[in-house]
This record gives C-alpha cells, structure tokens and sequence, in this order.
C-alpha cells in the first residue's frame, strides 16, 4: 500500500522544477531546428539533456530529503536522477549505436522515469493539487517507452519528432508544476 505524505513544497524545489522543463524544451526545439541530425548527434544531444536532469533531481533530492515527511518521495525523487545520469553516462559512452538501439534505450529510459513519475505524483496526492501533472506526464512517458520498445525499427525521422514532441510536452508540465510549487511555497 502506498502511504501518502504531506510535503511543504520548496522555492528550490519548484526552481528544479522550472530548469528541468526548460532544458526539456531546449532540447526539443533543438531536435525539431535539425531534423537531419546524425544518430550520433541525437545521441549526444539526449545524452546531455538526461544528464542533467538527473544531476537536477539529484540536487532536488538532497534539498529536500531533510523536510518532514519527504524521506519516503525524496527517495523516488534519487533513484529517477540516478536512472537519468547512467542512462546519459549509457549514451554518452556508445554514441554511435544504431537507430534501433539508441530507440530501445530511449524507450526503456522512458518506461522506467514515466513509473517513476506515476509513483512519485501518487506520494503527492495530498500535498499538491495540481499532483496530476506529475500523472499526467508519468503516463506520457510511458505510453512513449512502450511504443519506442514494442516498435524499435520506426524510422528515426518519425522517431525524432515524437521524441521531441514528448520531451517538450514533459518540459511544459515540469515549468507549469515547478511555477506552482514555487507560488504554494510562499
């Protein structure tokens, strides 16, 4: 049974928030200005961009895990950073991998942050109002990493624009979460 807990929300914590959307975004417009980037280019850039969402969620973590009741949702909150990075680090290390590949690990870097995301927005069902965001999104990305792991050989054309589609939509429900979080916090 999930328990659920009462967390004050943070300015730092909605400005965590607000970077990781904006990077999101970055990254999907810079995808949707060069379609005709390389594999190996795409791989780079997504590895950039999950990196530091993770390192961002990293430093959430370590700024909020000290706040009453948070011990329990800051943990989900380290493990999707620490997921986030090593699937960067993954990237960064083959960044000349097939289509197919690079879509597989998108695919399952999608799955396992959308159940994180779905966990995490249930602990805040209570604190938050807008908690559904965080649903929302969780469901997205892994209705993303189901498509991208069931059907691995869509071409990377069709595949960019539905990566960058889904990482802007994600950025926009991180700033929209992080600037409510930032407005409960006063």
């Amino acid at each position: 049974m999930i328990e659920l807990v009462t967390i004050k929300p943070t300015k730092a914590a909605g400005n965590a928030l607000i970077i990781r959307g904006v990077l999101a975004i970055i990254f999907a417009v810079l995808v949707l200005a060069w379609p005709k980037l390389s594999v190996a280019t795409l791989v780079i850039l997504f590895a950039i961009f999950i990196v530091l969402d993770g390192i961002t969620e990293i430093i959430q973590w370590s700024t909020n895990r000290r706040l009453p009741g948070a011990r329990r949702y800051s943990s989900w909150v380290l493990v999707a950073g620490i997921v986030s990075v090593l699937g960067g680090i993954l990237a960064i290390i083959w960044p000349n991998v097939t289509a197919v590949i690079l879509t597989l690990i998108i695919g399952w870097w999608a799955l396992a942050i959308g159940v994180l995301q779905v966990v995490a927005a249930l602990f805040l069902k209570k604190a938050f109002s807008l908690w559904w965001l965080g649903l929302l999104s969780g469901g997205v990305s892994i209705i993303l990493g189901l498509v991208l792991v069931i059907f691995p050989g869509a071409g990377i054309m069709g595949f960019l624009i539905l990566l960058a589609v889904f990482v802007a939509l994600f950025g926009v429900v991180l700033v929209t979460d992080g600037v409510n979080t930032r407005k409960l916090a006063m």
